[in-house]
């Protein structure tokens, strides 16, 4: 799950818990009054939501609220640990409980942290986590946001399909955004108020995504020079699911190659199975013969006529080199019923790392290479390294982007030396124009 989507989600709660609990024993002040004892009643105190308002963050309060873990199960001593933080003035905090914890204490804190106005809240969740019990902080800013001068909302109680425009007084609320929202952010957010009568109480906006922060992808094309490599390289390549059983041995062919140091192979197991495709078209008594014999061999077909093509699948338990055994007993009971068909295996993910005694490596990655060759298997083999990069050129936008280090991350090809030139294509983000991160791949890789 992304991040942004955890946030969400305990936003989505904070918002529940806020708008849960108000008094709601009296009437519209337009219902009718009154129970026979002459005293008129009061209006009725309803929680009203609207979902998708867009909003701009106005200012920064220093306040947030904490989420976190902790052994510590007395308030008094959590208190005192809060309070222990240098900068932090103000602090109101409960227990609730929770059904998923990592320290399986079955309970979080929640807490209401306010501060000095010369630190930021990046500066005291830190402390929080340095000084004190509490662990697995989620923390979000209390801020002052700008919404629409008029707000559509609706009743939280949906049986009651109350709704109404609402036009706020002033157009700054209180709100909770994450973290790294910032003044002048274009936020989405889900804006919850209590109405009595016509008036509104306790507004609250809840940011559920930034759009200033969101990252812009971009792509480009640049020549530089190799500024580092690595004494490494990379391998991924696909591997039928009947040559899996060869793997182990190829890791220890690589790692007695001259020049490497150490090698691991890891391959996803992918579930065991066969696409079969052919031109042929079966009598009903020739697919049903076909299908028998499959379950003979321990598969389940799942196949279709006219023309016949399908899987097969397998136990998950199925041995690599079982399996390429009743590959090859279905292919000769094909050729038997005059049926011209291809079987293909499902493939898992070979990734490899080897270290190398040195940053050459033309000589080793054509030995892996041929490793490979007798299976038909062609390997895909980087070296990491890093470029010579002080700024990025985006010339359809006019802009130019400082690469701070001067370097940039890149999986190059093997052989190449330091401070040779390539070409790559480079992969970067933008949040607030800015460059948030960038890499690279040699063109060819």
């Amino acid at each position: 799950m992304k991040a942004k989507d955890v946030f969400s989600i305990v936003v989505a709660l904070l918002m529940v818990g806020s708008i849960v609990g108000f008094t709601a024993f009296y009437n519209f002040s337009d219902q009718e009054t009154g129970q026979g004892n002459g005293e008129p009643q009061q209006p009725t105190a309803l929680d009203f939501i609207a979902e998708d308002v867009n909003a701009t963050v106005s200012e920064l309060l220093p306040s947030i609220k904490i989420q976190a873990e902790t052994m510590e199960t007395g308030i008094s001593e959590l208190s005192n640990e809060i309070y222990s933080v240098d900068g932090v003035k103000r602090a109101s905090g409960h227990f609730e409980q929770w059904p998923y914890t990592s320290l399986g204490t079955g309970f979080i804190y929640v807490s209401d942290i306010s501060f000095s106005t010369d630190l930021n809240s990046a500066y005291i969740i830190n402390a929080l986590e340095e000084q004190t019990s509490l662990q697995n902080i989620i923390g979000y800013n209390y801020a002052l946001v700008e919404l629409p001068k008029k707000i559509q909302m609706n009743s939280v109680d949906q049986a009651l399909g109350l709704s109404r425009e609402y036009e706020l007084p002033e157009s700054i609320a209180e709100s909770l955004i994450g973290l790294n929202s910032i003044p002048g952010d274009a936020l989405n957010t889900t804006v919850t108020a209590t109405f009595v009568g016509s008036d509104a109480t306790n507004i609250m906006a809840f940011e559920q995504y930034n759009y200033t922060a969101e990252p812009v992808y971009q792509k480009s094309t640049v020549s530089a020079e190799i500024a580092s490599l690595e004494k490494m390289l990379l391998l991924e390549a696909q591997v039928p699911f009947g040559l899996l059983y060869e793997m182990p041995a190829i890791e220890q062919d690589i790692n007695s190659l001259q020049g490497v140091e150490s090698a691991k192979v890891f391959v996803s197991r992918p579930s065991p199975s066969l696409a079969l495709t052919s031109d042929s078209n079966l009598s009903q008594e020739s697919l049903e013969q076909l299908e028998a014999f499959i379950a003979d061999i321990n598969g389940v077909p799942s196949l279709e006529n006219s023309p016949l093509n399908g899987t097969i699948s397998f136990p998950e338990e199925t041995d690599s080199l079982i399996f390429s055994q009743n590959k090859l007993t279905l292919l000769f009971k094909l050729q038997a019923m005059g049926v011209s068909a291809s079987l293909e295996d499902s493939k898992g993910l070979a990734s490899g790392t080897i270290s190398l005694s040195e940053t050459a490596s033309l000589q080793v990655s054509a030995e892996i290479k041929k490793l490979f060759s007798p299976f038909n298997i062609s390997p895909k083999i980087q070296q990491p390294g890093e470029l010579a990069l002080e700024q990025l050129s985006d010339a359809g936008q006019n802009e130019t982007y400082q690469i701070p280090s001067g370097t940039i991350s890149a999986m190059l090809l093997p052989g190449h030396s330091v401070g040779e030139t390539v070409q790559a294509n480079v992969d970067y983000a933008l949040v607030r124009g800015s460059l948030s991160s960038i890499s690279a791949v040699e063109t060819g890789s």
